[in-house]
């Protein structure tokens, strides 16, 4: 493991400035190999950057997120990148090197990053799971963009939490980064989810398994239980042999063809080029959704549920007690409509509606959870005179994951940003949907 120093800036009371420590480079960068777990060859380094000693920044996680929040997010992410790649060159890495660099980025400098095919090349750029949560909207858009230049993405802390494996269908990262919780937890049946969920996606898109946080040869049994494709940590030599442009990374995704990230349709637009919609009136519909969120309630936090009203005077006292349950669970749950100015329930997201928007006409509810998915979007008739059970939509409900996938993006494109993270806990046993 090789570690680049450079001599600790003071804390303030308040913390150390972020672009004070970046700018001047008082932060540390700390290189550890990415391995092929089947043949135990270098495929890649990962860098890992902190504030040394007692500081706000000490973790790794916390700088990434100051840089993001700067206004020159950009000017520093740069100033990072170049030192990561210069404590990955101490180690030999060169530009005829096929080795990757892993590198956490923040989702705000996106927009900045370089016009360079070598560096395109060689870099990955991990999200945090958990910041997707807390910023659906960002994280899809910057995805989006990376992804149309053609960086490769990972989306790191995946399995800290039930929901951030039902992100890994929103981003559809190259690499999936296992939380070295997942790895070290004595807690079979949330290793065995975890690897249930991850497994449902890569065998779906052909993403890679990174297991993070490997010590001993006992890890490494684990890795290989959890099916990992690549594994980090202090147990690999820095200095091992390198796989070539045959067994490199690049050659491990082959012809993975990831989905640009479309938000701009409605999802009734979206479903129905699809499948034919049918006619029913409200009544049913309000059964459907309530066995839907039922089932929701079911994945113990690992569901994202998304829901669009109409109109915040359709969030009946009802319909208000069942998303407080969902979103006690932990899951990411966001709730749009007309009216709905702050959010219905406590940590939930949530959008008003623009007046031009087409989701005014529409009554829609996406369900994902790590091995299924689920989407109903109607649009209404717009009858007048008839009584409120009796009003007629017409709608479409598919199991379709791809489909429901891309009505999250949509929905989640719409809300606004800036909640507290998730709970990080589990929950232990199922409970009764409210009716």
């Amino acid at each position: 493991m090789t570690h680049l120093h450079a001599a600790p800036s003071p804390d303030t009371a308040e913390g150390p400035d972020v672009a004070d420590v970046v700018r001047s480079g008082a932060f540390s960068t700390r290189v550890q190999p990415v391995v092929e777990c089947e043949s135990g060859r270098l495929v890649g380094y990962e860098t890992v950057q902190r504030v040394e000693g007692d500081s706000t920044l000490s973790d790794p996680i916390a700088l990434t997120e100051a840089v993001g929040g700067h206004r020159d997010a950009g000017e520093l992410d740069a100033v990072r990148r170049r030192h990561a790649m210069e404590a990955v060159a101490a180690l030999g890495f060169g530009h005829a090197d096929y080795t990757r660099v892993f590198l956490d980025a923040s989702a705000e400098s996106f927009e900045t990053l370089p016009d360079d095919d070598w560096l395109r090349e060689r870099l990955v750029l991990q999200l945090d799971s958990v910041r997707v949560l807390t910023h659906p909207a960002t994280s899809l858009r910057v995805a989006e963009q990376a992804r149309r230049h053609g960086w490769t993405l990972a989306l790191r802390a995946v399995g800290a939490t039930p929901a951030t494996l039902a992100t890994l269908p929103l981003l559809d990262p190259e690499v999936v980064r296992l939380d070295a919780s997942v790895l070290h937890s004595r807690d079979l049946r949330h290793q065995a989810d975890v690897l249930d969920a991850v497994r449902a996606h890569t065998a779906a898109t052909g993403s890679l398994v990174l297991a993070e946080g490997v010590t001993t040869l006992a890890d490494e049994g684990t890795v290989r239980m959890l099916g990992a494709h690549l594994a980090a940590g202090p147990l690999y030599d820095p200095h091992g042999e390198r796989a070539g442009a045959r067994g490199g990374l690049t050659a491990m995704l082959g012809g993975r063809a990831a989905a640009l990230l479309e938000t701009h349709d409605s999802p009734y637009t979206l479903a129905t080029r699809r499948h034919s919609p049918r006619m029913a009136d409200k009544r049913f519909l309000v059964e459907l959704s309530k066995t839907l969120e039922a089932q929701a309630l079911d994945a113990d936090g690992a569901a994202i549920v998304l829901s669009s009203f109409q109109d915040a005077r359709h969030l009946t006292p009802s319909t208000i007690g069942r998303y407080e349950q969902l979103s006690r669970t932990g899951s990411l749950v966001a709730m749009l409509g007309t009216g709905v100015d702050t959010p219905p329930v406590a940590g939930a997201r949530h959008a008003p509606l623009d007046p031009a928007d087409p989701l005014q006409r529409e009554w829609t509810l996406v369900v994902i959870t790590p091995t299924w998915a689920t989407l109903l979007t109607a649009h209404d008739f717009g009858d007048t005179g008839r009584p409120e059970g009796d009003r007629r939509f017409n709608f479409v409900l598919t199991h379709d994951r791809d489909l429901a996938v891309a009505a999250s993006r949509s929905l989640l494109s719409r809300v606004w940003e800036g909640h507290q993270d998730p709970r990080p806990r589990r929950v232990g046993r199922r409970r009764r949907m409210v009716s």
